[in-house]
């Protein structure tokens, strides 16, 4: 399952080995004296694999979003080099500077990302969602596609370094949808739409699935 890289984004670097399970829960007995053992640790391990390295990439794609997203897979990242992290996508698009930012996160860090579209992937999000993990990038039955992406600025007037964005994105689409970049570029320009479907059959996503795909090695969700 290869990952993309571009000069411009660091090399992805993907650990050597399975997928580990997550451990579970320490959740020892009160000693004398002492508070109960804490039943939450910092990462949230209270169930599965899914909800306890998950990254929620919701709602417009801000500066203030993809902070967050950027910052919880940089810890997540650090917490475990091991363990999958999973992006979990509902968004309308963006801005695309912002989505280059995680696009260049998910490159630099060294466990593997793993990509979930529940309602819909727009425009940047989209890029976003196809850059995952080859083989575990999974939309929901309805989800909805768009590679209709904006070259406005606030102004409304067209941005060079907009322009010179978009190709960037198309470069990074292209190595991860495996088609030839006039072909990305087309779909760009016209905004493409795609049903989860055909977003499978266009190497966007890998599979439709109403929840993320895990690695087998993980185990079964609890």
């Amino acid at each position: 399952m290869d990952t993309s890289s571009r000069d411009y984004i660091p090399p992805r670097q993907i650990r050597a080995g399975r997928v580990s399970p997550a451990p579970g829960v320490n959740r020892g007995s009160e000693v004398a004296g002492n508070k109960p053992a804490s039943l939450r640790p910092s990462t949230g391990r209270l169930t599965s694999p899914v909800q306890e390295r998950r990254v929620a990439l919701r709602g417009q794609l801000t500066r203030v979003v993809a902070s967050c997203c950027i910052a919880r897979l940089v810890v997540l990242a650090a917490e475990d080099q091991r363990d999958p992290i999973f992006v979990h996508i509902d968004s309308p698009g963006g801005s695309i500077a912002e989505a280059m930012g995680i696009l260049s996160t998910m490159n630099g860090i060294r466990c593997p990302v793993i990509t979930f579209c529940r309602r819909e992937a727009m425009g940047p999000a989209a890029i976003i969602a196809a850059h995952g993990l080859r083989g575990y990038r999974a939309a929901a039955p309805g989800c909805r596609f768009s590679l209709k992406i904006s070259t406005s600025g606030p102004n409304g007037r067209s941005s060079v370094n907009l322009d010179s964005l978009v190709s960037l994105l198309a470069e990074v689409l292209t190595k991860d949808a495996r088609k030839r970049q006039d072909q990305v570029l087309a779909w760009l320009k016209s905004g493409a739409e795609f049903s989860a479907q055909e977003a499978v059959a266009m190497g966007i996503i890998d599979v439709i699935s109403s929840e993320p795909v895990l690695p087998k090695a993980t185990g079964p969700v609890t």
